[in-house]
């Protein structure tokens, strides 16, 4: 069976985070996949891992770059790919892959969910509308990382129907709490004796995280925020630092590979964003034990622990009043059974036998 799986890119995001780790999981198996990435000039920590993993992967112009040529080099390569899947993971953009892909006769064609954000935030405009529709009914197997996604792109019914969730799934003991890492990296970081607020993301404008660093200003010195992740807003994000006296209290630590251990170090994680699918780093956060504060237009499906606190994003008070009501070190001891099926082992199975029956 081949497989060609679509992104926009292959930075440190959510998607590609998930789809390396099932692709990781699976390179053993009788599955051959293949991706395509929007951006000619990708060289991202995660692009490398994937070649490490001996996947092909096809760089193509952006949209943004030119749409004659983006879709030119799409068609080119799902014509001649004889692949029997596609697995486009662009929201309602899908439609122009899997539009392609039917023209081909590519079996099966997965549209697959990840955020509520262009969703509920673009204007249904005509263009809009029209692309909904064209993923919808291109497609012929719908994916979702939780229901409300899939509810939002696909509508109830057909969710109800024919959805598939496809968890962002994870190693789970990768993210199990270690004192002697905590006290490792808070020696390292000379963080010892701060209250040390995390924020894990793509530096985007949806992710808000100009929100948590104004934060700061409500929150005295013994406080001490932690960015981690790179993106478009990282340049506008540090001079907002600058210009409001915060250097001192906040570390931007970009693009990392010791996630784990950048949680052990911590004592709340915050996750401001305006909108979210299933938040990966909210998932870690709680196998590891950590405390959450979730933005309130977060899915509550994100709260798989029932221990996540929700803050408005219209008021860094209530965030404010939140953090400074808890103690440092709150750790969960969450039952990790509620966990099991966001576990690589279980999820990827599932993916594997779901890709197989489809196939038939």
């Amino acid at each position: 069976m081949r497989v060609l799986h679509v992104v926009s890119v292959l930075q440190s995001g959510g998607i590609e985070t998930m789809l390396y780790r099932y692709l990781h999981y699976m390179k053993d198996s009788d599955i051959t996949f293949e991706i395509m990435t929007h951006d000619e000039n990708e060289q991202g920590m995660l692009y490398q891992r994937f070649l490490q993993l001996g996947i092909c992967i096809y760089r193509i112009p952006s949209k943004h770059t030119s749409l004659r040529k983006n879709l030119a080099a799409m068609n080119n390569i799902i014509a001649h790919g004889a692949y029997d899947v596609i697995h486009v993971h662009q929201g309602y953009l899908s439609c122009f892959p899997l539009l392609i892909a039917r023209f081909h006769n590519v079996p099966l064609r997965i549209t697959h969910a990840h955020s509520t954000y262009a969703l509920t935030t673009q204007r249904p405009n005509l263009m809009i509308r029209l692309m909904k529709f064209l993923n919808v009914h291109m497609a012929n197997d719908y994916y979702a990382t939780g229901p409300t996604c899939g509810e939002l792109l696909y509508g109830k019914k057909r969710w109800k129907e024919h959805g598939f969730l496809m968890y962002n799934a994870m190693s789970l003991s990768d993210f199990q709490f270690d004192e002697a890492t905590r006290i490792q990296y808070r020696r390292h970081y000379q963080l010892q004796h701060k209250m040390v607020l995390l924020v894990i993301s793509r530096l985007s404008k949806e992710k808000n995280i100009a929100f948590a660093i104004r934060l700061m200003k409500l929150l005295d010195d013994q406080y001490h925020l932690v960015i981690v992740g790179e993106g478009d807003q990282r340049a506008a994000l540090t001079s907002l630092t600058m210009s409001l006296g915060l250097q001192e209290q906040i570390t931007f630590l970009g693009q990392r590979n010791d996630v784990c251990a950048l949680l052990d170090m911590s004592d709340i994680l915050l996750v401001p964003s305006f909108y979210e699918g299933f938040c990966i780093s909210a998932i870690e956060a709680q196998i590891n034990g950590l405390q959450v504060i979730l933005s309130d237009t977060i899915p509550q499906e994100t709260d798989i622990t029932h221990t996540c606190l929700r803050a408005s994003i219209q008021s860094k008070e209530d965030w404010a009043e939140k953090i400074m009501n808890l103690p440092r070190m709150c750790r969960h001891n969450n039952d990790k059974m509620v966990f099991h099926e966001l576990s690589i082992e279980t999820a990827a199975v599932s993916y594997e036998r779901r890709l197989k029956e489809m196939i038939k």
